[in-house]
């Protein structure tokens, strides 16, 4: 029986409801005390973990974080000749946009399509900073799973690789059917599919034009490099991988944000307001987090009083600082020290490490000059707290890892072919689909309710049109997809969804350059074909 969209707004709501009295009550009985009394790690909950849950500060200081730990897996900085060629013009087949886990799984599909489908292609990655924006880089190391379903293609390889790494060290990084990693261990990974192929040139700066998506006049991007160097980028495919849609809002693809579907359209307009309680925050993003790693130590841990960085200037800590009692005192037994990742390590991931700005996941989104500045602030926000909680009960807790980037849990959305709805997966819908996947049906950090999850498991499966913006023939994108708010906030914001979604854009690009047409000309037996082929599983 398919139920009314009222009715299970209904149910949602209820559901809702029972879990926030379960977190209440949850955080009553961690908060019989004004601080905890005895060692943090003789609070942490059991729970059959087989990976350690502490680090002696030897152990972990002896392997690389943060920052440090990017530039130690990056073996493969550009030379000074290299960096002279980059002036001038570029001849590609095909130009992704982002190191997202969307646009690593595109080069690693593309890759792969060389065999199946005949034909080797010269790519172009293109990022904003030379550094990967995968949140599985970033700090994003728990796994979000409902059973196995989604773990094949690119994940799957992904998940594999990892898990090899863990294993060849003796330990089992997959702890109730989660699979856990260090951010240092992903970025090796995820590396691993772009270093050494001799057909991807990866560039980094600030996109100044981009023109032809349309099928209107040459094809090309002109990308500004960090020192100064202009390059103009030609291609026959743009992949626009990233959640924001730089790329595709420059080519002038129209696009939805927020919780609503209007249409908005950088070059012609109209435009979105900014969210605020007037317009009830309706074209606000979700709530942006910076996923620090954390380390348990056995003892007390370096001070984050004293702690140096580039983003943090401990401006905004003080005497005066407050924190709600009830998440200090919730902590020990929250979803971050619960889930131990290898070396003793956690993923800080909780309600109250969510920005809350009104505006800055709109501005993060539509502005790329204003990042820089909110990276800061959004940084030290998360910063303060942590400060705060190691300061107040909790001095085994350090930062290992700092992420370079929040993760975005959704941006823009683009208006495609087909336009996948939260309807389509109640009513378990499969059309045409490249990408599957599960999680809770609906999981929104919401800018001004906070926290929205219905934990009902539901399966997704994402049409191929939703890749295919409108109007853009030669433009495909595996993040922000077509779909409404309620499919967003299910497996389809996931990363396994969007690595494997980013390997069914490749597959596209691939087979529609082996047979010289645009996206919009696709069949879609032929890519499910090599999609399959490739080990994915749509069904």
């Amino acid at each position: 029986m398919v139920l009314s969209r009222r009715t299970r707004l209904y149910r949602r709501l209820a559901a809702l409801a029972v879990g926030a009295s379960l977190l209440l009550g949850a955080v009553w009985l961690a908060s019989d005390s004004s601080l905890i009394p005895q060692p943090l790690r003789e609070a942490l909950p059991g729970g059959g973990n087989s990976l350690p849950e502490t680090a002696s500060p030897a152990e972990a200081q002896a392997r690389p974080t943060g920052d440090r730990a990017f530039t130690e897996g990056l073996r493969s900085e550009p030379s000074e000749e290299s960096a002279r060629e980059s002036v001038g013009v570029r001849e590609v087949d095909v130009l992704i946009y982002g190191t997202t886990t969307a646009g690593v799984g595109a080069i690693r599909a593309l890759q792969l399509a060389e065999e199946g489908l005949g034909r080797r292609l010269r790519v172009a990655l293109v990022s904003g900073e030379r550094l990967l924006e995968s949140p599985l880089a970033q700090g994003l190391s728990v796994e979000d799973r409902y059973g196995n379903q989604g773990m094949s293609g690119f994940y799957g390889e992904f998940r594999k690789k990892v898990a090899a790494t863990y294993e060849a060290e003796g330990l089992d990084p997959v702890v109730d059917g989660r699979i856990r990693y260090e951010p240092e261990v992903a970025r090796e990974v995820l590396l691993s599919f772009i270093e050494g192929h001799p057909d991807v040139v990866w560039l980094s700066g600030e996109l100044r034009a981009a023109e032809g998506a349309d099928g209107h006049g040459p094809r090309y991007a002109v990308l500004e490099e960090p020192d100064g160097n202009v390059v103009r980028i030609n291609t026959k495919y743009f992949v626009d991988a990233s959640p924001e849609g730089d790329l595709g809002r420059l080519l002038g693809a129209s696009y939805m944000l927020g919780k609503g579907d209007e249409l908005y359209n950088q070059r012609t307009g109209p435009h979105p307001a900014p969210p605020s309680p007037a317009n009830e925050f309706v074209t606000a993003p979700q709530r942006f987090s910076f996923l620090l790693t954390l380390q348990v130590y056995e003892e007390e841990a370096p001070s984050l009083a004293g702690f140096e960085h580039d983003w943090y200037s401990k401006s905004t800590y003080g005497p005066s600082f407050e924190f709600a009692d009830h998440h200090r005192e919730g902590f020990a037994t929250s979803w971050t020290l619960r889930h131990v990742l290898p070396h003793g390590k956690r993923e800080l991931n909780e309600v109250w490490s969510d920005y809350p700005g009104h505006e800055a996941s709109f501005d993060w989104v539509l502005f790329p000059e204003k990042r820089p500045e909110l990276r800061e602030v959004m940084l030290s926000y998360v910063l303060d707290k942590l400060r705060y909680i190691q300061e107040h009960g909790y001095p085994e807790i350090g930062v290992v890892n700092v992420p370079s980037r929040p993760y975005v849990r959704d941006g823009v959305r683009f208006r495609g072919l087909d336009f996948y709805t939260g309807e389509d997966i109640d009513s378990e819908v499969v059309d045409r689909p490249v990408a599957h996947g599960v999680y809770a049906r609906y999981d929104r950090h919401d800018l001004s309710l906070g926290s929205l999850q219905d934990s009902e498991a539901a399966e997704v499966f994402v049409p191929m049109g939703a890749l295919l913006p409108r109007q853009h023939p030669y433009l495909v994108v595996p993040t922000a997809i077509s779909a409404d708010e309620s499919a967003i906030c299910s497996a389809v914001r996931m990363e396994p969804v969007r690595g494997n979604l980013g390997g069914a854009a490749g597959v596209m690009v691939a087979a529609a350059a082996a047979k010289g047409i645009d996206l919009h000309q696709l069949e879609y037996e032929t890519v499910r074909g090599e999609l399959e082929r490739q080990g994915y599983d749509l069904n």
